[in-house]
């Protein structure tokens, strides 16, 4: 993930630099969001209608905000338990008046439910787990809140960075499936276009009917396991095994490729 790395390691540090000693606004951070999100998009290969939170959780990133977080409360920390007295006694002349600058580790504060006296005595990496885990649950909220995310919420547990994906076609398709958000005819339900399989005229063409029944793809299903019939479980578990477990996954993204090129040349014609 190279292009993560030099965002990360790069880019981010210098766009950041400073805002622990200066208030970025709400709007601000959400626009330095909007701009990290174009970066993943790029990166992955997502497209427009990709939910912010399943690139988050495939990069493995922690949200803007959180970074911002933390970065503001481990520099209240040093701050607080540094030898310089003399920032000791701007940041509390700052805290006892409600000055500006205050306002916004104030904030951050009260939504990690934590006081001035706790965050003094917390280490590095014990703000950073508190960060983390505030942006875990807010990450989580927002999976559910999206219905075209119900196999991805039920296989994806935490933000974490996938190894899967390459500078590879097939990994483009193999994250657009994860997502949910191949290309498929369901998408016309939108705008009263036809919903229809292109092979199979009568059956809607959406991801579990791509990947487990469309009788096109026989041959190629026959290459993985997970995807030959007939299927005794759940389809949602069946597909959710094929896209999320690590088994195999090479050959499943080729074959998950093939498929959607065949499909894509049906559309040609």
């Amino acid at each position: 993930m190279i292009g993560k790395t030099f965002w990360k390691s790069i880019a981010l540090p210098s766009i950041l630099y400073g805002t622990n000693v200066i208030n970025l606004t709400e709007t601000e951070i959400e626009k330095l969001q909007r701009i990290e999100n174009g970066v993943y998009r790029k990166i992955l290969g997502a497209t427009k209608s990709t939910a912010n939170t399943a690139l988050r959780g495939e990069i493995g990133a922690s949200s803007m905000k959180a970074r911002v977080m933390d970065g503001k409360l481990q520099y209240l920390n040093r701050t607080l338990n540094g030898k310089k007295e003399i920032l000791k006694i701007i940041i509390q002349d700052i805290q006892e008046k409600e000055g500006r600058w205050w306002k916004q580790p104030a904030k951050y504060l009260e939504e990690l439910s934590l006081g001035i006296r706790q965050i003094r005595r917390m280490n590095k990496a014990e703000i950073k787990t508190e960060t983390r885990k505030w942006d875990t649950e807010k990450w989580k909220e927002e999976i559910e809140s999206k219905v075209s995310l119900e196999i991805y919420r039920t296989w994806k547990k935490e933000i974490k960075e996938e190894l899967i994906y390459d500078n590879t076609f097939a990994s483009v398709i193999s994250f657009r499936a994860r997502t949910n958000t191949l290309k498929l005819n369901i998408v016309n339900r939108h705008n009263g276009g036809n919903v229809n399989c292109n092979f199979c005229e009568n059956e809607e063409e959406d991801l579990i009917h791509f990947l487990l029944f469309c009788q096109e793809y026989r041959k190629e299903r026959n290459e993985v396991i997970e995807l030959q019939q007939p299927y005794e479980e759940d389809p949602k578990k069946i597909v959710g095994l094929f896209l999320f477990s690590e088994t195999n996954i090479e050959k499943k993204k080729e074959v998950l490729n093939i498929m959607w090129k065949k499909r894509q040349n049906s559309t040609r014609r």
